[in-house]
């Protein structure tokens, strides 16, 4: 008796699976628009941004080799990005990275990638740099951080860290956790 049953119940199941099938093909894919979370509204290339002081002084320079606003968060996305803050009466601290993003307000720089930064002595002389990766910037306090690896250089120190807190305005540089270095006599 399962025998008769055999043929007729793969014959069903197969009209089955092949209605599937055809409504399958049949019905409109579900979003034939692409995402459009990452389109930019807008962009400009070798962009250079300048913000000045209450009196008119210059405060911090942002240049990038790609800039590109996000609609969907009203972020800013930055290829290239350098950071020029200038301090009254001392030399600017400059700081680069691979890439990074603003926030809507302006006052968020999250800088991705490697990050370097540094300071010139007023001959123009490498001061001092640090390198390390994914550094927040809070542009108004000139406050930088990371948790990351920090390697902080000089004329006659290397010092490797991770986590780096910066108060550039103050030329202090915290160093947070697991610091080790070498200090050369000179």
């Amino acid at each position: 008796m399962l025998k008769q049953w055999r043929v007729p119940l793969i014959l069903f199941v197969l009209a089955l699976i092949s209605a599937w099938v055809l409504k399958q093909i049949a019905e409109p894919p579900r979003s034939i628009r692409p995402d459009q979370s990452h389109v930019p509204d807008y962009y400009v290339e070798d962009f250079t941004t300048l913000v000045m002081d209450e009196g008119g002084s210059p405060q911090n320079k942002l240049r990038a080799e790609f800039m590109a606003h996000d609609p969907q968060d009203d972020s800013t996305r930055l290829v290239r990005p350098t950071l020029e803050v200038f301090r009254e009466g001392r030399p600017p601290w400059y700081v680069t990275a691979d890439s990074g993003r603003v926030t809507s307000d302006n006052e968020v720089i999250q800088l991705l990638g490697v990050v370097r930064m540094w300071r010139n002595n007023d001959k123009g002389e490498r001061d001092v740099e640090v390198i390390t990766s994914d550094v927040r910037i809070l542009r108004q306090m000139e406050y930088l951080e990371t948790d990351r690896d920090a390697t902080l250089r000089t004329n006659t120190t290397v010092i490797n860290a991770v986590g780096m807190r910066a108060y550039l305005d103050d030329n202090r540089l915290e160093l947070l956790s697991q610091v080790r270095g070498y200090h050369e006599l000179r």
